[in-house]
Protein backbone atom coordinates (compact mmCIF):
# COMPACT_ATOMS: atom_id res chain seq x y z
CA UNK A 1 0.00 0.00 0.00
CA UNK A 2 1.54 3.17 -1.12
CA UNK A 3 2.40 5.86 1.81
CA UNK A 4 1.13 9.54 1.36
CA UNK A 5 3.48 12.40 1.64
CA UNK A 6 2.86 16.23 2.02
CA UNK A 7 4.88 18.12 0.28
CA UNK A 8 5.28 22.17 1.02
CA UNK A 9 6.90 24.23 -1.72
CA UNK A 10 6.67 27.87 -2.40
CA UNK A 11 8.47 27.32 -6.19
CA UNK A 12 6.13 25.04 -8.70
CA UNK A 13 5.20 25.44 -11.92
CA UNK A 14 4.15 26.63 -14.12
CA UNK A 15 7.15 28.81 -12.69
CA UNK A 16 9.87 27.54 -14.39
CA UNK A 17 13.95 27.00 -13.10
CA UNK A 18 16.23 24.15 -11.34
CA UNK A 19 14.56 25.08 -7.93
CA UNK A 20 11.33 23.91 -9.27
CA UNK A 21 12.89 20.68 -10.95
CA UNK A 22 14.42 19.47 -7.78
CA UNK A 23 10.71 19.35 -6.12
CA UNK A 24 9.24 18.57 -8.91
CA UNK A 25 10.75 15.61 -10.36
CA UNK A 26 10.86 14.63 -6.24
CA UNK A 27 6.89 14.35 -6.33
CA UNK A 28 6.56 12.85 -9.54
CA UNK A 29 8.71 10.12 -9.11
CA UNK A 30 8.10 8.87 -5.59
CA UNK A 31 5.05 7.28 -7.01
CA UNK A 32 7.32 4.74 -8.27
CA UNK A 33 8.88 4.26 -4.69
CA UNK A 34 4.89 3.42 -3.40
CA UNK A 35 5.09 6.96 -2.06
CA UNK A 36 2.13 9.31 -3.20
CA UNK A 37 2.43 12.75 -3.08
CA UNK A 38 0.32 15.96 -2.79
CA UNK A 39 1.93 19.29 -2.75
CA UNK A 40 1.34 22.56 -1.31
CA UNK A 41 1.91 25.36 -3.27
CA UNK A 42 0.88 28.93 -4.04
CA UNK A 43 -1.11 30.47 -7.66
CA UNK A 44 1.15 31.82 -9.90
CA UNK A 45 -0.11 34.43 -12.36
CA UNK A 46 1.40 36.27 -15.19
CA UNK A 47 4.02 38.42 -13.24
CA UNK A 48 6.80 35.79 -12.91
CA UNK A 49 9.95 36.33 -14.85
CA UNK A 50 9.96 32.44 -16.06
CA UNK A 51 6.77 30.58 -17.03
CA UNK A 52 7.52 27.12 -18.25
CA UNK A 53 3.81 25.15 -18.76
CA UNK A 54 5.62 22.05 -19.90
CA UNK A 55 5.95 20.60 -16.77
CA UNK A 56 2.29 21.15 -15.25
CA UNK A 57 1.14 17.71 -16.57
CA UNK A 58 3.96 15.88 -14.20
CA UNK A 59 1.12 15.50 -11.43
CA UNK A 60 -2.37 15.09 -11.11
CA UNK A 61 -4.29 18.31 -10.75
CA UNK A 62 -5.95 17.21 -7.62
CA UNK A 63 -2.73 16.37 -6.31
CA UNK A 64 -1.76 19.77 -6.17
CA UNK A 65 -3.22 22.47 -3.37
CA UNK A 66 -2.20 26.08 -4.19
CA UNK A 67 -2.98 28.65 -1.40
CA UNK A 68 -2.41 32.47 -1.84
CA UNK A 69 -0.69 34.36 -4.73
CA UNK A 70 2.72 35.33 -5.97
CA UNK A 71 3.62 38.74 -5.42
CA UNK A 72 6.21 40.38 -7.21
CA UNK A 73 7.70 43.02 -4.56
CA UNK A 74 8.13 46.10 -6.70
CA UNK A 75 7.01 48.82 -4.68
CA UNK A 76 9.87 50.69 -1.70
CA UNK A 77 7.25 49.93 1.02
CA UNK A 78 6.84 46.09 0.02
CA UNK A 79 10.86 45.38 -0.70
CA UNK A 80 10.92 47.54 2.72
CA UNK A 81 8.28 45.12 4.25
CA UNK A 82 9.87 42.12 2.98
CA UNK A 83 13.39 43.36 3.79
CA UNK A 84 11.87 43.66 7.54
CA UNK A 85 10.00 40.41 7.27
CA UNK A 86 11.37 37.32 9.77
CA UNK A 87 13.23 34.76 8.28
CA UNK A 88 12.59 36.14 4.55
CA UNK A 89 10.01 37.69 2.57
CA UNK A 90 7.92 34.91 2.31
CA UNK A 91 6.77 34.15 6.23
CA UNK A 92 3.67 35.71 5.31
CA UNK A 93 2.74 33.57 3.02
CA UNK A 94 4.22 30.50 5.33
CA UNK A 95 2.02 32.38 8.02
CA UNK A 96 -1.29 31.95 5.57
CA UNK A 97 -0.88 28.57 4.51
CA UNK A 98 -0.08 26.97 7.97
CA UNK A 99 -3.93 29.14 8.92
CA UNK A 100 -5.51 27.62 5.90
CA UNK A 101 -3.37 24.52 5.31
CA UNK A 102 -5.97 22.32 7.66
CA UNK A 103 -9.09 23.00 5.68
CA UNK A 104 -7.43 21.51 2.42
CA UNK A 105 -6.12 18.50 3.75
CA UNK A 106 -8.46 15.07 2.93
CA UNK A 107 -7.30 12.08 4.60
CA UNK A 108 -4.38 10.98 6.56
CA UNK A 109 -0.89 11.47 5.48
CA UNK A 110 2.57 9.26 6.78
CA UNK A 111 5.19 12.13 6.63
CA UNK A 112 5.66 15.72 5.19
CA UNK A 113 8.37 17.67 3.83
CA UNK A 114 9.43 21.13 3.43
CA UNK A 115 11.71 22.20 0.60
CA UNK A 116 13.42 25.87 0.77
CA UNK A 117 14.78 28.53 -0.10
CA UNK A 118 12.79 30.34 0.80
CA UNK A 119 13.68 28.95 4.31
CA UNK A 120 10.61 30.49 5.87
CA UNK A 121 9.02 27.77 4.44
CA UNK A 122 10.06 25.49 6.95
CA UNK A 123 7.90 27.43 9.19
CA UNK A 124 4.79 25.33 7.48
CA UNK A 125 6.61 21.79 7.79
CA UNK A 126 7.40 22.15 11.55
CA UNK A 127 3.73 23.98 12.59
CA UNK A 128 2.26 21.17 10.80
CA UNK A 129 4.18 18.55 11.45
CA UNK A 130 3.66 19.14 15.23
CA UNK A 131 -0.18 19.71 14.96
CA UNK A 132 -1.14 16.16 13.32
CA UNK A 133 2.12 14.41 14.81
CA UNK A 134 3.72 14.18 11.22
CA UNK A 135 7.54 12.87 10.71
CA UNK A 136 8.97 15.84 9.24
CA UNK A 137 11.57 16.43 6.36
CA UNK A 138 13.44 19.93 5.48
CA UNK A 139 15.51 19.71 2.57
CA UNK A 140 17.43 22.29 1.76
CA UNK A 141 17.93 23.25 -1.46
CA UNK A 142 20.75 25.62 -0.53
CA UNK A 143 21.96 26.93 2.34
CA UNK A 144 20.05 29.33 4.86
CA UNK A 145 22.16 30.66 7.26
CA UNK A 146 25.87 29.63 5.78
CA UNK A 147 24.85 30.50 2.22
CA UNK A 148 27.53 33.02 1.10
CA UNK A 149 25.14 35.62 -0.35
CA UNK A 150 22.91 35.53 3.31
CA UNK A 151 22.78 39.32 4.46
CA UNK A 152 20.13 39.55 7.47
CA UNK A 153 18.58 42.61 8.08
CA UNK A 154 19.74 43.04 11.05
CA UNK A 155 21.76 41.58 13.81
CA UNK A 156 18.63 40.84 15.70
CA UNK A 157 17.62 39.28 12.24
CA UNK A 158 20.67 37.08 12.33
CA UNK A 159 20.28 35.58 15.67
CA UNK A 160 16.94 34.97 15.12
CA UNK A 161 17.39 33.10 11.85
CA UNK A 162 20.54 30.87 13.10
CA UNK A 163 18.02 30.23 16.40
CA UNK A 164 15.18 29.36 13.86
CA UNK A 165 17.66 26.80 11.93
CA UNK A 166 18.76 25.10 14.81
CA UNK A 167 15.13 24.79 15.63
CA UNK A 168 14.91 22.97 12.25
CA UNK A 169 17.21 20.81 12.86
CA UNK A 170 15.95 20.02 16.27
CA UNK A 171 12.53 19.53 15.21
CA UNK A 172 13.10 17.82 12.13
CA UNK A 173 13.28 13.57 11.62
CA UNK A 174 15.80 14.50 8.73
CA UNK A 175 17.67 17.36 6.74
CA UNK A 176 18.24 16.54 2.91
CA UNK A 177 20.99 18.86 1.87
CA UNK A 178 22.33 19.28 -2.32
CA UNK A 179 25.81 18.88 -1.98
CA UNK A 180 28.19 17.12 0.52
CA UNK A 181 29.95 19.71 1.03
CA UNK A 182 27.11 21.38 2.46
CA UNK A 183 26.07 18.86 4.36
CA UNK A 184 29.76 19.22 6.93
CA UNK A 185 29.51 22.92 6.54
CA UNK A 186 26.17 22.25 8.43
CA UNK A 187 27.79 19.12 10.51
CA UNK A 188 30.94 21.73 11.55
CA UNK A 189 28.57 25.03 12.40
CA UNK A 190 25.71 23.18 14.34
CA UNK A 191 27.47 19.97 15.45
CA UNK A 192 28.36 16.42 14.71
CA UNK A 193 25.41 15.21 17.34
CA UNK A 194 23.53 16.25 13.87
CA UNK A 195 24.85 14.04 11.13
CA UNK A 196 22.86 11.06 11.52
CA UNK A 197 19.98 13.07 10.71
CA UNK A 198 21.71 14.95 7.29
CA UNK A 199 21.58 13.46 4.25
CA UNK A 200 23.12 14.13 0.39
CA UNK A 201 21.05 14.34 -1.95
CA UNK A 202 22.42 16.71 -5.24
CA UNK A 203 20.25 18.56 -8.09
CA UNK A 204 20.31 16.82 -11.22
CA UNK A 205 18.56 15.92 -14.66
CA UNK A 206 15.56 14.53 -15.90
CA UNK A 207 16.30 11.49 -18.88
CA UNK A 208 12.60 12.31 -20.12
CA UNK A 209 13.15 16.18 -20.57
CA UNK A 210 16.28 15.51 -22.52
CA UNK A 211 14.49 12.42 -24.37
CA UNK A 212 13.06 15.16 -26.85
CA UNK A 213 15.34 15.59 -30.16
CA UNK A 214 16.13 18.48 -32.04
CA UNK A 215 12.92 19.62 -32.86
CA UNK A 216 10.79 23.52 -31.80
CA UNK A 217 13.81 25.37 -31.79
CA UNK A 218 13.32 29.04 -33.65
CA UNK A 219 15.06 30.08 -36.25
CA UNK A 220 16.75 32.89 -33.94
CA UNK A 221 17.52 29.79 -31.91
CA UNK A 222 20.18 28.05 -34.41
CA UNK A 223 23.40 27.88 -34.34
CA UNK A 224 26.40 28.76 -36.52
CA UNK A 225 28.39 25.86 -37.31
CA UNK A 226 31.79 28.32 -37.77
CA UNK A 227 31.22 29.48 -34.70
CA UNK A 228 32.61 28.00 -31.20
CA UNK A 229 28.66 27.86 -29.71
CA UNK A 230 28.75 27.44 -26.05
CA UNK A 231 25.69 27.40 -24.50
CA UNK A 232 24.75 28.76 -20.38
CA UNK A 233 21.28 27.67 -19.35
CA UNK A 234 19.58 29.94 -16.60
CA UNK A 235 19.07 33.17 -15.91
CA UNK A 236 22.00 35.87 -15.35
CA UNK A 237 22.17 36.73 -11.71
CA UNK A 238 24.22 40.35 -12.56
CA UNK A 239 27.44 41.88 -10.43
CA UNK A 240 30.40 40.58 -9.88
CA UNK A 241 29.08 36.95 -10.16
CA UNK A 242 28.46 37.75 -13.95
CA UNK A 243 31.54 39.48 -14.93
CA UNK A 244 33.85 37.50 -13.41
CA UNK A 245 33.05 35.38 -16.84
CA UNK A 246 32.33 37.80 -19.02
CA UNK A 247 35.96 39.54 -18.08
CA UNK A 248 37.50 36.40 -19.47
CA UNK A 249 35.15 35.87 -22.16
CA UNK A 250 35.94 39.86 -22.91
CA UNK A 251 39.77 39.41 -22.54
CA UNK A 252 39.67 36.83 -25.65
CA UNK A 253 38.96 39.87 -28.09
CA UNK A 254 40.38 38.78 -31.68
CA UNK A 255 42.31 36.00 -30.71
CA UNK A 256 42.47 33.68 -33.41
CA UNK A 257 41.61 29.54 -33.18
CA UNK A 258 42.43 26.67 -35.40
CA UNK A 259 39.11 25.88 -36.13
CA UNK A 260 36.41 28.20 -35.28
CA UNK A 261 35.93 31.85 -36.05
CA UNK A 262 34.96 32.64 -32.68
CA UNK A 263 33.32 32.31 -29.34
CA UNK A 264 29.92 33.03 -29.22
CA UNK A 265 28.05 32.65 -25.71
CA UNK A 266 24.44 31.54 -26.05
CA UNK A 267 22.57 32.33 -22.99
CA UNK A 268 19.10 30.78 -22.71
CA UNK A 269 17.22 32.46 -19.67
CA UNK A 270 16.20 36.10 -17.98
CA UNK A 271 18.09 38.23 -18.81
CA UNK A 272 16.64 41.05 -17.03
CA UNK A 273 19.92 41.46 -14.53
CA UNK A 274 22.42 41.98 -17.15
CA UNK A 275 25.68 44.13 -16.36
CA UNK A 276 26.68 46.64 -18.53
CA UNK A 277 29.79 44.37 -19.86
CA UNK A 278 27.18 41.69 -20.87
CA UNK A 279 25.91 44.50 -23.00
CA UNK A 280 28.81 45.35 -24.66
CA UNK A 281 29.64 41.63 -25.18
CA UNK A 282 26.03 41.35 -27.27
CA UNK A 283 26.76 44.25 -29.31
CA UNK A 284 30.37 42.41 -30.07
CA UNK A 285 28.81 39.70 -30.96
CA UNK A 286 30.48 37.13 -28.23
CA UNK A 287 27.22 36.87 -26.31
CA UNK A 288 23.28 36.32 -27.64
CA UNK A 289 20.60 36.47 -25.89
CA UNK A 290 17.65 33.96 -26.02
CA UNK A 291 14.49 33.68 -23.88
CA UNK A 292 14.58 30.41 -21.78
CA UNK A 293 13.68 26.97 -23.32
CA UNK A 294 11.22 24.77 -21.60
CA UNK A 295 11.98 21.76 -20.16
CA UNK A 296 11.77 19.31 -22.60
CA UNK A 297 12.80 21.57 -24.88
CA UNK A 298 16.72 21.36 -23.55
CA UNK A 299 17.83 18.31 -25.67
CA UNK A 300 17.36 20.56 -29.20
CA UNK A 301 19.58 23.61 -27.36
CA UNK A 302 22.38 21.23 -25.54
CA UNK A 303 22.95 18.66 -28.59
CA UNK A 304 23.79 21.64 -31.51
CA UNK A 305 26.18 23.13 -29.01
CA UNK A 306 29.81 22.38 -29.31
CA UNK A 307 30.37 23.07 -25.35
CA UNK A 308 28.69 24.47 -21.84
CA UNK A 309 29.75 27.03 -19.93
CA UNK A 310 28.92 27.99 -15.66
CA UNK A 311 30.45 30.13 -13.16
CA UNK A 312 30.44 31.29 -9.57
CA UNK A 313 31.63 33.71 -7.36
CA UNK A 314 35.00 33.54 -6.64
CA UNK A 315 34.41 33.88 -2.71
CA UNK A 316 35.50 30.54 -1.09
CA UNK A 317 31.95 30.04 0.61
CA UNK A 318 30.79 28.71 -2.98
CA UNK A 319 33.30 25.68 -2.30
CA UNK A 320 29.66 23.73 -1.88
CA UNK A 321 27.84 25.23 -4.69
CA UNK A 322 26.98 23.31 -7.72
CA UNK A 323 24.91 25.44 -10.50
CA UNK A 324 22.01 23.47 -11.62
CA UNK A 325 22.54 23.59 -15.32
CA UNK A 326 26.14 21.27 -14.86
CA UNK A 327 24.49 18.46 -14.20
CA UNK A 328 22.41 18.96 -17.78
CA UNK A 329 25.80 19.73 -19.18
CA UNK A 330 26.75 16.30 -18.01
CA UNK A 331 24.12 14.17 -18.63
CA UNK A 332 24.11 15.08 -22.79
CA UNK A 333 28.08 14.47 -22.62
CA UNK A 334 28.74 18.06 -23.17
CA UNK A 335 32.84 19.32 -22.82
CA UNK A 336 32.35 22.40 -19.78
CA UNK A 337 34.46 24.99 -18.63
CA UNK A 338 34.00 25.92 -15.35
CA UNK A 339 34.42 29.02 -13.95
CA UNK A 340 34.65 28.49 -10.23
CA UNK A 341 36.08 27.41 -7.38
CA UNK A 342 38.63 24.53 -7.40
CA UNK A 343 38.61 21.33 -5.46
CA UNK A 344 35.02 22.52 -4.65
CA UNK A 345 32.16 20.43 -5.01
CA UNK A 346 31.55 21.09 -8.99
CA UNK A 347 35.01 21.08 -10.00
CA UNK A 348 35.16 17.29 -8.57
CA UNK A 349 32.36 16.29 -10.23
CA UNK A 350 33.58 17.50 -13.57
CA UNK A 351 37.42 15.50 -12.33
CA UNK A 352 35.36 12.84 -11.87
CA UNK A 353 34.09 12.92 -15.62
CA UNK A 354 37.11 13.75 -17.30
CA UNK A 355 34.04 16.37 -19.45
CA UNK A 356 35.54 20.18 -18.33
CA UNK A 357 37.99 22.49 -17.66
CA UNK A 358 37.77 24.48 -14.37
CA UNK A 359 39.61 28.23 -14.15
CA UNK A 360 39.33 30.10 -10.98
CA UNK A 361 37.31 33.20 -10.73
CA UNK A 362 39.24 36.44 -10.20
CA UNK A 363 42.15 36.15 -12.37
CA UNK A 364 40.98 37.14 -15.99
CA UNK A 365 44.36 36.55 -17.25
CA UNK A 366 44.27 32.93 -15.97
CA UNK A 367 41.05 32.22 -16.92
CA UNK A 368 41.60 33.78 -20.91
CA UNK A 369 44.11 30.74 -21.23
CA UNK A 370 41.88 27.86 -19.75
CA UNK A 371 39.35 29.31 -21.83
CA UNK A 372 41.56 29.32 -25.03
CA UNK A 373 42.82 26.16 -24.80
CA UNK A 374 39.26 24.74 -23.91
CA UNK A 375 38.03 26.06 -27.44
CA UNK A 376 41.07 24.70 -28.98
CA UNK A 377 40.92 21.30 -27.27
CA UNK A 378 36.90 20.53 -28.02
CA UNK A 379 36.49 17.36 -30.30
CA UNK A 380 40.19 15.38 -29.05
CA UNK A 381 40.44 12.95 -26.48
CA UNK A 382 40.81 14.91 -23.77
CA UNK A 383 37.08 15.73 -22.99
CA UNK A 384 35.82 12.48 -24.33
CA UNK A 385 33.41 11.45 -21.91
CA UNK A 386 34.58 9.13 -19.13
CA UNK A 387 31.71 6.91 -17.38
CA UNK A 388 32.44 5.10 -14.08
CA UNK A 389 30.89 2.08 -12.27
CA UNK A 390 32.51 3.48 -9.10
CA UNK A 391 30.55 6.57 -9.85
CA UNK A 392 28.17 6.22 -12.48
CA UNK A 393 26.74 9.74 -14.04
CA UNK A 394 23.22 8.29 -13.35
CA UNK A 395 23.57 8.32 -9.44
CA UNK A 396 22.60 12.49 -10.40
CA UNK A 397 19.12 11.33 -12.47
CA UNK A 398 16.03 12.69 -11.01
CA UNK A 399 14.66 8.79 -11.25
CA UNK A 400 17.54 7.72 -8.36
CA UNK A 401 17.01 10.58 -6.17
CA UNK A 402 13.70 9.89 -5.89
CA UNK A 403 14.75 6.52 -4.97
CA UNK A 404 17.27 8.07 -2.37
CA UNK A 405 14.60 10.21 -1.03
CA UNK A 406 12.33 7.24 -0.51
CA UNK A 407 14.57 5.20 1.59
CA UNK A 408 14.92 8.41 3.70
CA UNK A 409 11.10 8.63 4.11
CA UNK A 410 11.30 4.54 5.04
CA UNK A 411 13.99 5.30 7.31
CA UNK A 412 12.08 7.88 9.78
CA UNK A 413 8.88 5.80 9.40
CA UNK A 414 10.83 3.25 10.97
CA UNK A 415 12.13 5.48 13.67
Amino acid sequence: MSRKLLLITPVFPPKGGGGVQRILKFAAYLRQHEWETTVVTRNFGEKMRWHDDSQLGLLPQESVIRIGEFVRHTSFIRRVVGRLAPIDSDYFWSRQVCQELPNFLKGDYDAIMSSGPPHSVHLIGQRISKKYRLPWVADFRDHFTLNPEYRPSSALHRKSDQRFERSILDASKAIICNTRINRREMIRRFGLHYHTKLHTIHNGFDRNDLAEAGTGLKADDQFSPSDCNLVYLGGLRGGRIDDSFFSVLESIGDMKFSRFNRILVHVFGDAGKRTELCTTLVKRGAVKLHQAVPANRMRAVLEQADGCVAWQSNKPQYRGTVPGKLYDYLAMEKPIFFLGQSNGEADRILRSFNLGRTAVPGNVNAGKEQLFQFVESLGIEHYRFLQQERYPVERFSRQFQAGQLAAVLDSILVD
